[in-house]
């Protein structure tokens, strides 16, 4: 069975942050959700995040000392 909605997730790296956007997959794709994880590698590392579909914005505190393991930290939370 093919799923039906599909979205395009974009991630661009710098030296101590990631950015992220979630953009729906129409033929006009349109941005749902994006936000960074900041600060990685030092005691205050955030994940901020804006969704546009339910005009939420939030900051939470995640621990990340790598990108890999923001990367992996990003994956889990846009998982739940």
């Amino acid at each position: 069975m093919k799923p039906t909605n599909r979205d395009i997730l974009t991630i661009n790296a710098g030296s101590s942050s990631i950015r992220f956007g979630i953009y729906s997959s129409c033929e006009l794709p349109e941005l749902k959700l994006y936000g960074n994880i900041s600060r990685i590698g030092l005691i205050d590392t955030k994940l901020i995040f804006h969704d546009l579909n339910n005009n939420l914005k939030a900051t939470q505190p995640i621990k990340a000392t790598t990108h890999n393991s923001a990367a992996n930290e990003l994956i889990d939370w846009l998982e739940q």
